[in-house]
């Protein structure tokens, strides 16, 4: 039987909503976490997103092993906004067990 691997998309933007809405930190408040950006046409367009995408991976047959590449891409109004936005992403991001 083939080996079905979880959609990493899905489990990142989880954990990033999660971290999110348990979040203080004023930088957190009012994001966007998604794999595609809202349309433009949007009423009340988020002012900050983070998109999260599968760039693919390698895939080992017999071994079993998958190893995932993810991009992720922040947007704010300003490049402090989404400077410090980044940071607090990739510093989730290094905090989370993908056991």
């Amino acid at each position: 039987m083939a080996t079905i691997f979880p959609d990493v998309e899905v489990l990142l933007i989880s954990r990033l909503k999660s971290t999110r809405d348990a979040s203080t930190n004023p930088v957190w408040e009012d994001v966007f976490v998604g794999t595609i950006k809202p349309h433009t046409s949007t009423e009340d367009y988020p002012e900050k997103l983070v998109i999260v995408r599968s760039d693919g991976g390698t895939t080992r047959e017999r071994g079993l092993v998958r190893t995932e590449r993810v991009g992720i891409s922040v947007y704010a109004a300003d490049y402090s906004s989404a400077s410090n936005l980044a940071r607090l992403v990739e510093s989730s991001m290094r905090t989370y067990n993908y056991g």
